[in-house]
């Protein structure tokens, strides 16, 4: 006798567009693309966010060699899911693209306390003029890719100040691709775009 086993798929926008398309091909219609459009949900960020720790001393180590945080800021802010917490490293400058640049390193921090590296927003070349920083988008597809110019960014990025990163930092290496910018006191900005990294490339987020 059969046997029904239910299961739940989880595909990114551009494999959930792309078998949209296929369905649509087939069944000749558009009213199936448009129910498969609307699966994709948004991601939920907080209205607010609160600090709620700063801690001296702290360090987060890579492969090629430990930073050491002049700053690190623990955030917390609320959803309709849940409680999340994030954490933003402000590195002393680096020899980055070229020159000398300050950068925060926006961190997840789980439930035990440790810190997952997310994004990393860095100097722009007017630096001292605009007090900017900018950081790259990844998620195209699903993965790690990153967003061309001409791509359309997912829904969650509306509102945000949206630039292409090599437009900012102008130097051999430089991204063709789109980021995000924010002014160096604008942390509401940066955990936003963290959290739509964590929570769309890795499933982390509110608990």
């Amino acid at each position: 006798m059969p046997v029904r086993i239910p299961v739940v798929i989880e595909l990114s926008e551009e494999a959930l567009r792309v078998l949209g398309q296929a369905l649509i091909n087939q069944q000749g219609g558009t009213t199936l693309m448009t129910t498969l459009s609307t699966t994709a949900a948004i991601i939920e960020l907080p209205t607010d966010w609160t600090l709620i720790e700063e801690r001296e001393g702290e360090t987060y180590s890579w492969p090629e060699g430990p930073d050491e945080y002049e700053t690190f800021r623990i955030y917390e802010g609320t959803t309709s899911e849940g409680t999340v917490r994030l954490g933003l490293g402000a590195c002393e400058r680096q020899e980055v693209r070229g020159k000398a640049r300050r950068y925060v390193i926006a961190h997840f921090m789980t439930a035990g306390g440790s810190k997952r590296p997310i994004a990393e927003f860095l100097e722009v070349d007017d630096y001292a003029d605009s007090g900017d920083l900018v950081a790259v988008i990844k998620g195209k597809g699903g993965g790690a890719k990153m967003y061309d110019p001409t791509d359309d960014l997912p829904a969650e990025y509306e509102g945000f100040r949206i630039e292409t990163y090599r437009d900012r930092i102008d130097a051999p290496g430089s991204y063709e691709k789109l980021g995000v910018v924010a002014h160096e006191d604008d942390a509401a900005t940066m955990l936003g775009h963290t959290l739509i990294q964590a929570q769309s490339r890795s499933g982390l987020g509110p608990a």
